[in-house]
């Protein structure tokens, strides 16, 4: 598999690390000052499945100012699925390989944060063209977006879980073997 070669602890840490970054970016940097210049709001990134009225409501409160930075989060949020995709696809594979036998239907969870990424594209697109098309509503892109956030926000908790499925599975693989 292609993954193979990128399974190492240096690229899986370095892949984690980045991650990290981003993480504190967002929550440290970008966040906050969105918050800030909004009274408070909430990026629409981060809540499941809202209607286009909600969609609009929040983008009228944030006002002009937070459409503008809030802009700015979503190019800058272009860079991050492809941080969290590569970790997470190389952590699952590593963990699979370990836990699960190759011929498994184990070697396709690797796809669901691809999937993830895929979707969170498509909710940054979205958001992004709301925002620049303000006030002039857009509602089949707001239910789209909402439902791309869901789905992303699903697959990656799919890919977590497989991540702690296969440490349990190593963790009593382990355990049985000592006994």
């Amino acid at each position: 598999m292609i993954l193979e070669r990128w399974t190492t602890p240096k690229m899986i840490g370095g892949s984690l690390g980045l991650v990290i970054l981003f993480l504190l970016l967002f929550q440290g940097i970008l966040i906050p000052r969105f918050s800030q210049l909004t009274g408070g709001g909430t990026i629409l990134d981060m809540q499941i499945l809202y209607s286009p009225q909600e969609a609009y409501a929040s983008i009228d409160n944030y006002g002009e100012a937070g459409r503008a930075f809030y802009t700015y989060i979503q190019i800058t949020d272009m860079l991050f699925p492809l941080a969290y995709v590569w970790s997470l696809a190389i952590l699952i594979h590593a963990v699979g390989r370990r836990a699960f036998p190759a011929i498994s239907l184990w070697r396709y969870c690797p796809l669901l944060p691809v999937l993830a990424g895929v979707s969170d594209y498509i909710e940054n697109v979205g958001i992004f063209l709301m925002l620049r098309r303000y006030p002039d509503p857009f509602p089949g892109i707001a239910w789209a977006t909402s439902l791309c956030g869901a789905l992303k926000f699903s697959l990656l908790g799919l890919s977590v879980a497989c991540i702690i499925l296969g440490v349990g599975r190593i963790s009593i693989n382990a355990a049985t073997e000592t006994l």
